[in-house]
């Protein structure tokens, strides 16, 4: 078969099943307001400054992180200190790149600005963001500020910076580490069931003491009239405690209050009580016995996230009935995900680029020169005089990760960029691909993904004037037969159908969509799901979802085109994806992508080895093949990646 022929294919195979909470209208987008955990944050409503041009990554351990951006900065001291600022009444605003950090929780809608210690990359904007196979996140290039003697330039960045995101581990606290169980249940009184949690900090050599990221109850009691029965959970002191309480009493979180149920049921088996469920242990069509996971009445995370997990947990059972009916807790355990307690991120600046920051300046003549700066004092040299083994600096570029390689396309530095370079992340070894061709792109800024889904996109501009027409806020998918983007339906009772007219349009006019701006330069991840590495490179392995959360996704920020200094916006929307076809049991992945995806991952069929992942000359005819002088195409890197289901977020190529 040939490899064109699994292109024109390409486009039939890029379906989804999943399956929708009932919250939401189908592909209906809904604002997302921010509520963060007081043990993170001195400020509940603490979140990004508006922002565009920001990197997102898709979930890494439960957990989004963003990334730099141009945001805005309010500095009023600096007003009269510096002519670079501008006035606007009272305040004094500008647009410049940041190097922040932050996270967010989709669980939760909660963010959490990181804390960076050490050597950090500039601010920047419209880089990328590479989260790697080892959880660590790869930031490579973007636009800055250069501040020459007696002007500001924009500068174009070439520098590798490298960050882990992911020391997250998990362990299960057993019930029974201090007391016995089963334990016997008094009618009319309460008991306190206490466990403690000792995690070894040799087991974290040089990472300190050991914090929640999230917490689970799992609860087996027997009580034939659970509707008497409340549970509740307090956590290692943190606060002054109660005199009238177990003296390792801190933080009390209800799991389970009474009158639960309207009338009586039976048992608690194996309930896990978690944030993370899809459905409440208030909700009343829940099942008898209780035998699975649901939310609690009050939050775990928002009580204990970023708690230390060591110490003394009590499980509070309460029966206020004396019916003669009388009750077990068999058994109870924690399930934990731990991190340090101190956020000590720290930055790895990788050395390999030849030039890692560019300007354009304007020669006598009135041409364009590009010039290398090659230290901190400015000091410059003309780029055209420099060694080039790996890419010029750039922005606006489009970077795709597969295996251990980042794939760098295009961009922009003073013109627009055509080449193909592949970055290894193992060796820190640069590869150029293909020197042009690559596609400019006709909409800037659209926020793009590979997901299940295959390529989407969200938003972008049409054209760089004021002026200028912002698309219109639809999901897009690319159709790589066509070569085009096709609008997925949003904002109403649609199922997901590119063949209705205008299906894609939101009214604007309607309240729930009033402050839901155009955009472009905006930021975008896919929560609720865990995709992986595949088993094997024949065939590939089912996407994990996260069976409790339904696959959503999510955009924040961007610009929305006016050209002023409240153009940057800081908001997020989720848009949760609508039950296409019944079948969450194929776990997103369609029968008939096995047979693109086996061909494509086959050791013997070559094309991969000899173009895209190739090192040499990629002029090879191959023995076998119908196809002569073949070269790396950008279309092969998005495939490749997909078939992998090395989903990831990037700036849309096309």
């Amino acid at each position: 078969m040939s490899y064109l022929s699994l292109v024109q294919r390409f486009s039939l195979l890029l379906f989804v099943h999943f399956h929708l909470s009932l919250a939401y209208e189908l592909n209906e987008w809904r604002q997302v307001l921010p509520r963060n955990s007081p043990k993170s944050l001195s400020s509940r409503m603490q979140r990004p400054s508006p922002r565009r041009g920001q990197s997102m990554t898709m979930e890494v351990n439960g957990k989004i992180y963003v990334f730099g951006g141009l945001a805005t900065i309010l500095a009023s001291d600096l007003c009269e200190k510096d002519n670079f600022w501008t006035s606007l009444g009272e305040e004094c605003k500008k647009m410049l790149p940041t190097n922040e950090l932050w996270q967010f929780d989709p669980v939760i809608s909660s963010w959490k600005k990181i804390e960076v210690y050490g050597d950090h990359p500039e601010g920047r904007e419209q880089h990328s963001a590479s989260v790697m196979s080892d959880n660590r996140m790869l930031i490579y290039g973007g636009k800055t500020t250069h501040f020459g003697p007696n002007k500001a330039y924009d500068a174009f960045l070439g520098d590798l910076w490298l960050l882990d995101v992911g020391r997250i581990t998990s362990h299960i606290i057993p019930g029974s580490n201090m007391q016995a169980l089963p334990l016997s249940l008094p009618e009319g009184e309460t008991v306190y069931h206490t466990t403690i949690a000792e995690i070894e900090s040799s087991d974290y050599v040089g990472l300190g003491e050991m914090c929640i990221v999230n917490v689970q109850v799992e609860v087996s009691l027997e009580h034939s009239c659970t509707k008497s029965i409340s549970l509740a959970l307090f956590g290692p002191v943190t606060v002054t405690h109660n005199a009238h309480l177990p003296r390792s009493r801190g933080q009390r979180v209800e799991l389970f209050p009474l009158g639960t149920d309207s009338a009586c049921k039976s048992h608690l088996d194996d309930t896990i009580f978690s944030d993370r469920a899809d459905h409440s242990i208030l909700d009343q069509f829940i099942t008898n016995p209780y035998r699975d996971e649901y939310r609690p009445s009050s939050s775990l995370s928002l009580a204990f996230e970023g708690a230390p997990v060591n110490g003394e947990w009590t499980l509070e059972v309460y029966d206020s009935e004396v019916d003669g009916r009388r009750g077990t807790l068999k058994d109870w355990k924690l399930h934990v995900d731990i991190q340090p307690c101190k956020d000590e991120f720290t930055w790895t600046k990788i050395h390999g680029p030849d030039c890692e920051k560019s300007i354009v300046t304007a020669n006598p003549n009135g041409r364009a020169d590009h010039k290398c700066i090659i230290d901190a004092n400015g000091t410059s040299a003309p780029l055209s005089h420099t060694e080039i083994s790996s890419p010029r600096p750039r922005y606006a570029h489009t970077a795709i990760n597969v295996d251990d390689n980042v794939f760098i396309m295009g961009g922009f530095a003073g013109r627009n960029l055509q080449d193909i370079w592949r970055y290894n992340y193992i060796e820190n070894t640069w590869h150029l691909l293909k020197e042009s061709q690559f596609p400019a792109s006709t909409v800037a800024g659209k926020a793009a993904m590979i997901v299940p889904l295959g390529m989407i996109a969200f938003g972008g501009l049409h054209g760089t004037t004021t002026g200028s027409k912002i698309a219109d806020l639809a999901i897009e998918k690319y159709n790589f037969s066509r070569a085009k983007w096709e609008s997925l339906c949003t904002g109403g009772d649609e199922l997901l159908d590119d063949t209705k007219e205008d299906c894609h349009k939101i009214e604007r006019t309607s309240s729930k969509y009033s402050n839901f701006a155009p955009r472009y330069l905006a930021s975008a991840s896919l929560a609720g799901f865990s995709g992986g590495k595949l088993a094997t490179k024949l065939k590939p392995s089912p996407v994990v979802l996260d069976e409790k959360r339904k696959p959503t996704f999510l955009l924040f920020g961007g610009d929305n085109g006016i050209f002023e200094y409240d153009a940057l916006l800081d908001d997020m929307w989720a848009s949760p994806l609508s039950t296409v076809v019944v079948g969450y049991e194929e776990t997103l992945m369609r029968p008939r992508q096995d047979d693109f995806c086996g061909l494509l991952l086959d050791p013997t069929f070559t094309y991969w080895n000899q173009t895209c992942g190739s090192s040499g000359n990629q002029t090879t005819q191959f023995i076998g093949d119908e196809h002569k002088n073949s070269v790396c195409e950008w279309k092969n890197i998005f495939e490749m990646a997909w078939c992998r289901q090395e989903y990831q977020t990037f700036i849309s190529p096309v």
